[in-house]
């Protein structure tokens, strides 16, 4: 853990990142995301990014002493992937979370896991949180144009009831991160197209919102 300048441990902020900062997002995804479970394209990497671009999708970052620890990318209600649509009734909108990654000196560290419990605390209705308000004005510093991913996912949070995610079936440190968060398994499924190692199979998990 980092010291701030008085000796006390640093605290480590959460804020939404700006369009400026989508080239670091890129190289970090691809210096610390790497591994036998993950599926990172670059064309789907470059995909997603320009959803953040255009508003449509945010990346929440952790950020300790201007030092980015890690970051989660996730695609807004009316953006959801056509293929989870089966997850939510085919009309219920949910939040998907496209990607969470860590700097590799900080992990183990639980902040993978700090991530996901910001965006529940974000999207869920039933928390008496001011963690909306706290993500914005962590990241006042951006100007108007470079906030409005963060600034559109909150205007349609009422709307959303659940929260997706999904990572490779054997990979049990992201499926104990899931779990610790209050996501539970919907499906696990022969995944070809994304998946080239061991079982080939993805999990599905969600966060019911709303009291679901």
């Amino acid at each position: 853990m980092m010291l701030a300048p008085n000796g006390e441990p640093a605290m480590i902020e959460f804020r939404d990142a700006s369009v400026a900062e989508l080239d670091n997002l890129k190289t970090f995804l691809f210096e610390h995301g790497p591994n036998p479970w993950n599926h990172l394209p670059v064309a789907g990497v470059d995909e997603e990014l320009a959803l953040i671009a255009q508003g449509k999708a945010s990346a929440l970052m952790a950020v300790e002493q201007n030092e980015l620890l890690g970051f989660a990318i996730f695609y807004h209600s009316d953006t959801l992937p056509s293929r989870y649509l089966q997850y939510t009734g085919g009309q219920q909108p949910a939040i998907y979370i496209s990607e969470v990654v860590v700097h590799k000196a900080h992990a183990g560290q639980g902040i993978g896991n700090q991530l996901l419990i910001k965006i529940i605390e974000r999207e869920n209705p039933l928390m008496e949180s001011s963690a909306d308000a706290e993500i914005v004005a962590g990241g006042a510093e951006a100007d108007g144009a470079d906030m409005a991913a963060g600034a559109g996912m909150i205007a349609g949070a009422k709307e959303t009831t659940a929260l997706l995610i999904d990572r490779h079936e054997e990979n049990l440190a992201s499926a104990g991160m899931m779990r610790k968060a209050g996501f539970v398994t919907l499906k696990t499924y022969l995944d070809l197209e994304r998946r080239d190692y061991g079982s080939r199979k993805t999990t599905v998990m969600a966060y019911g919102l709303n009291g679901d």
